[in-house]
């Protein structure tokens, strides 16, 4: 008889797009300012995607994007 356990383990839960932005903007209340560095830190995000969010959101007109010594925080 063929077993039907995956022998990667349990599926964990899939992260939804909602889920990654509860996460960012949780990091960004508690730091007031973040760069994609700090942000990746704080979350589950790779640098990569919290850069895309953040940028995102600068664009959008949700967050201010400051430059500081050559690198880009969000407030």
């Amino acid at each position: 008889a063929s077993s039907s356990v995956n022998p990667a383990g349990p599926r964990s839960p899939r992260v939804t797009q909602d889920d990654e932005e509860r996460e960012l903007l949780e990091a960004l209340r508690k730091h007031r300012e973040l760069s994609p560095v700090l942000a990746a830190t704080e979350t589950s995000l790779s640098v990569a995607r919290a850069d895309a969010m953040l940028r995102g959101l600068a664009e959008g007109g949700h967050l201010e994007a400051r430059v500081r010594g050559g690198g880009i925080s969000y407030a």
